[in-house]
């Protein structure tokens, strides 16, 4: 509710557009706060609140079971601060689609190597040798 303000101050007292930069930034932090804010509530309802739900065992808690209104509320106040902003639209799907892609990347770079060396190597069979104490 105070980045919404201050968005809204800054809009005011800026003299420009709604959409301008200096209000892309207290919209950005709002929107980093929503997404870390239904992160932290999806870790508390799977792992502390998820043991209370009847139907299930505790460790068979499925993710839909706990989702409840305050889970609705922050995501439909995430789509909200998103769709509110042509610039926090794309910086959300960049950020969506380059993070995932840069994480395969990385893996594919950490698992690559060198393309021309020859992987294969000759298996021979080495006998097992076992020492008896006498």
């Amino acid at each position: 509710m105070v980045l919404n303000l201050a968005t809204t101050a800054v809009a005011l007292f800026s003299g420009g557009s709604a959409f301008a930069l200096p209000v892309f930034f207290p919209a950005l932090v709002d929107e980093c706060l929503l997404v870390a804010a239904v992160g932290i509530y999806l870790a508390i309802m799977n792992h502390e609140a998820g043991a209370y739900v009847t139907h299930e065992r505790v460790h068979d808690v499925d993710g839909k079971s706990v989702l409840g209104v305050g889970f609705w509320l922050l995501v439909s106040a995430l789509a909200v601060r998103v769709v509110s902003m042509p610039a926090l639209v794309f910086t959300t799907v960049v950020v969506g689609v380059g993070v995932p892609l840069g994480v395969v990347y990385l893996i594919f770079a950490m698992c690559g190597g060198e393309r021309d060396k020859v992987v294969v190597k000759k298996v021979e069979h080495i006998t097992r040798v076992v020492y008896v104490q006498r």
